[in-house]
């Protein structure tokens, strides 16, 4: 999950200096993802989640404004499977802790 992150972030960074979307986005997407790698990092899955559900929001806000369609639909494609794949993970998780965690010492 922390490479699908970075490679997200990675992903708007070039959007930006190939000039399909602008810097002042940019920093905010940035920031949306740095957020969520943290929580995840933290398992914290549904603040993750929410972090990259803002991010949607915002890139389909910006539309055609400060971001080409075509790199929106990209990004908005990207962040849906991260939600997806962070509500996978954590479906049989109602109190935000890794289970795998435990299991690995022996608290399950």
């Amino acid at each position: 999950m922390i490479q699908a992150l970075d490679n997200l972030k990675e992903r708007i960074k070039e959007y930006e200096q190939d000039g399909k979307m602008t810097e002042r986005l940019e920093r905010s997407l940035l920031a949306k993802v740095q957020a969520a790698r943290y929580f995840v990092q933290h398992h914290r899955y549904h603040a993750a989640a929410d972090k990259l559900k803002a991010l949607i929001h915002q890139v389909e806000d910006e539309r055609g404004e400060q971001i080409t369609r075509a790199a929106a639909a990209d990004l908005t494609h990207r962040a849906k499977d991260l939600v997806r794949r962070l509500s996978d993970d954590n479906d049989d998780d109602d109190d935000g802790d890794d289970d795998r965690d435990d299991d690995l010492r022996g608290r399950r």
